[in-house]
């Protein structure tokens, strides 16, 4: 467990829990399923939101695992980001407070109205997602090779 992290599971935010190489690996293929959906012809700026969103939550949530700690049911999307953030890890932590807006504007189009996403947020988060996925994964092979071995070359 990263001691950035200390402040986050002693307020019962986060909590310690080992995981595995097949867990990190069905994380990073919910990811890359998420990615794949965003090939194929979407309707609305909503949807394609709404899956890079996801993509990026899951690679967010292999971060956290591959540090040994799970955030708790409430608010637990939210503190994915912040522990995220408090890592500072190089090319993964550095938009976390993006990712987390995303989290804002998702719980919106999620419970509260639709259309209120543009074709270019959804792009842009399409693009993001995409990228993270990747840096995800690269760092979990360089980072954490231990619970590498069951990701598909």
């Amino acid at each position: 467990m990263h001691e950035a992290l200390r402040p986050l599971i002693e307020a019962r935010w986060l909590e310690e829990q080992p995981t595995s190489a097949e867990e990190i690996s069905g994380l990073l293929a919910i990811a890359r399923r998420r990615l794949d959906e965003l090939e194929g012809t979407l309707k609305y700026a909503d949807s394609v939101f709404t899956l890079a969103y996801d993509a990026v939550r899951c690679a967010a949530t292999v971060v956290l695992r591959a540090h040994g700690v799970r955030a708790k049911q409430a608010r637990h999307h939210e503190m994915t980001f912040d522990a995220l953030h408090r890592l500072a890890i190089p090319d993964l932590s550095d938009k976390a407070w993006y990712y987390n807006d995303c989290r804002r504007k998702r719980a919106r189009l999620e419970y509260d109205s639709a259309g209120d996403v543009s074709n270019t947020e959804a792009e842009d988060l399409r693009r993001e997602a995409a990228r993270f996925v990747g840096a995800v994964r690269r760092w979990v092979l360089s980072a954490r090779p231990e619970l590498a071995r069951e990701l598909k070359k």
